[in-house]
């Protein structure tokens, strides 16, 4: 699991299909889900926590392999 966070949300889009892409064009490699949301988040020690990731953890457990699924915010 990897989570990640941009200023930007066409950055963070950006980031997101290219990690998609990338893994797909690796045979060695699982096919990635990526949760896409946008809000405020709290940085404590190095992490990220908050309603927004919450929600960026929920869509990924609902994204299909090989997705980017993202929040009503953020689409």
């Amino acid at each position: 699991e990897v989570m990640f966070a941009a200023d930007d949300m066409t950055v963070a889009a950006r980031i997101a299909l290219e990690l998609v892409e990338t893994s797909a064009a690796d045979p060695t490699l699982p096919e990635l889900r990526v949760g896409l949301a946008c809000g405020p988040t709290l940085a404590w020690q190095g992490d990220l926590f908050g309603p927004t990731v919450n929600l960026a953890s929920r869509l990924v457990n609902l994204a299909r392999p090989g997705t980017v699924l993202l929040s009503p915010d953020a689409a």
